[in-house]
């Protein structure tokens, strides 16, 4: 099997491409390139050896990245969990699928919405009020919120 380097037989330009060999040959020597003047590089034969660590190509008995520490395979990550780590935000972790009063700033006045939010974006908040009406609201548009305590 080759390596995939092409040579000039001139000066000994190597590319990864006979197409480059070829241009190189025509501005550089001012020579057209005949099918078998180009000579593939000499290096190495046969297939190139596999990396034998598995993390880095092969695979030996499954995807050792889904496996944790102990060999036991790790618990699968929901949405919530990687928006957890991924953005750290305390309206996600107080607010999200909570009741509550949200007041946002509309314009020159604050308005209150009260329902279910849902904070699953960075940058804005999911509001379904107890009228039915459902309203996306910037994060940056909240000036407080007051959690509902159901009973």
């Amino acid at each position: 099997m080759d390596t995939g380097i092409w040579k000039c037989p001139i000066c000994g330009f190597t590319a990864m491409s006979k197409k480059v060999v070829e241009n190189h040959m025509r501005t550089a020597h001012n020579v057209e390139p005949a099918k078998s003047e180009i000579g593939k590089n000499e290096g190495s034969k046969g297939q190139m050896p596999r990396n034998p660590n598995p993390k880095y190509g092969g695979r030996k008995n499954g995807n050792p990245r889904q496996k944790g520490p102990n060999g036991k395979k790790k618990p699968v990550k929901t949405r919530n969990d990687v928006m957890k780590e991924l953005y750290h935000d305390y309206t996600f972790e107080l607010l999200h699928n909570k009741k509550a009063i949200v007041y946002v700033q509309w314009g020159n006045e604050v308005r209150e919405f009260r329902g279910l939010v849902h904070a699953r974006d960075p940058y804005t908040v999911l509001l379904d009020t107890d009228e039915g009406e459902r309203w996306i609201i910037l994060k940056g548009q909240i000036i407080a919120y007051k959690i509902i305590k159901e009973k």
